[in-house]
């Protein structure tokens, strides 16, 4: 009676056929269980012991998707020993492959996210400026997209689907994409351009586009730009940047300082040589002045006799603060000096100033 038991048929199989295949299935769970402790509580320690890290992270990396190959693998045969319909079989043959996929695709993904967390990732992070973590993220999704993306296409190639129709249609809406995106894509490679030529870092001080403030953050996208006078936050698209002249101020050595005094026309040689003097004087006493000091006699009008002053201030030094204490020393000493400037009326001749404020 038991042995008629035994034979008898369930489904085109008999329940020997299911003891067994069910065996297999049990047999390949508790190997995968086994080979985690194996791995985990044997291997693991083994490579502790090497003085390279690599080994650590591919074994760590490894355990998860071998012991889901070896379980996957172990239920997908003792199925197999049945005799089953065609349909079935298919489908059994269709879920194993794209069960295999799937973890091909994790474990590369999984061992190239441990990689560059490892070894690129602490580079990046020593950097000044934070477009580079911005692109390494960039890069991160974008190989982990594409390693997705093709596991995607194998698995529904393998489970019947027409891939010249899937990759037209991807086609068709990847260039619609691209057309709606181009101020994006503009933009992105606006923020590689700043990455790799460096114009400015993060807190230079720049002129662009009709701003002057100092860079608060390089994005992908756009920089952010806290203007010197009004204290606001300012967002330039990097597209824009790339395409626009920039001046980085704090690449320049000094700042140059052109201004004209205007002094009477009643004035003789000597009131205009003591001016001249006294200028001079008065910068080089200053110690945020550099050695680079000009005055001249620049013209003669019918209004007023003009004396041309340039000096250049320190670029370690503040602007402001050294122009302040230079233009009171210079009303000071002119007064202590009997010497008058006027307000003459403008005089129609070309002229340039080096650097304006």
């Amino acid at each position: 009676m038991f042995s008629d038991l035994l034979t008898k048929t369930f489904y085109g199989n008999t329940i020997t056929d299911w003891a067994v295949a069910l065996s297999i299935v049990v047999a390949s769970l508790i190997a995968g269980k086994l080979i985690y402790w194996l791995i985990g509580g044997t291997v693991k320690k083994l490579t502790e012991k090497t003085e390279t890290k690599l080994d650590d992270i591919l074994v760590d990396m490894l355990e998860e998707p071998f012991v889901f190959f070896v379980t996957v693998f172990g239920i997908w045969y003792g199925l197999k020993t049945l005799t089953l319909s065609a349909t079935a079989a298919g489908w059994i043959d269709k879920s194993y492959y794209i069960l295999i996929i799937v973890n091909i695709a994790w474990l590369i993904t999984r061992v190239f996210d441990a990689l560059l967390q490892e070894y690129i990732v602490p580079l990046v992070s020593k950097t000044d400026t934070d477009i580079d973590d911005q692109l390494l993220r960039l890069f991160r999704t974008c190989i982990k997209t594409a390693v997705w993306g093709i596991a995607i296409i194998m698995a529904l190639d393998n489970a019947g689907y027409s891939i010249k129709s899937i990759l037209a249609g991807l086609g068709i809406g990847g260039l619609a994409f691209a057309l709606a995106a181009q101020e994006t894509v503009s933009n992105f490679f606006g923020g590689i351009s700043i990455f790799i030529d460096k114009p400015f870092r993060v807190g230079d001080r720049i002129q662009v586009r009709g701003y002057d403030g100092v860079v608060k953050e390089i994005g992908m996208r756009s920089t952010r730009i806290k203007t010197r006078h009004e204290g606001r936050i300012v967002i330039i698209p990097n597209g824009l940047i790339a395409r626009s002249d920039i001046t980085n101020v704090d690449t320049e050595e000094a700042r140059k300082i052109y201004a004209v005094y205007r002094l009477s026309p009643d004035s003789d040689p000597a009131s205009i040589e003591l001016a001249m003097k006294v200028l001079r004087e008065i910068a080089v006493e200053n110690n945020d002045v550099e050695d680079e000091i000009v005055t001249a006699f620049l013209r003669i009008t019918e209004y007023s006799y003009d004396i041309k002053f340039l000096y250049s201030i320190n670029s370690n030094a503040s602007n402001l603060e050294t122009r302040s204490a230079m233009n009171l020393e210079i009303v000071k000493r002119l007064k202590d000096n009997s010497i008058e400037l006027i307000k003459a009326k403008p005089v129609h001749m070309k002229s340039h100033s080096i650097s304006p404020e």
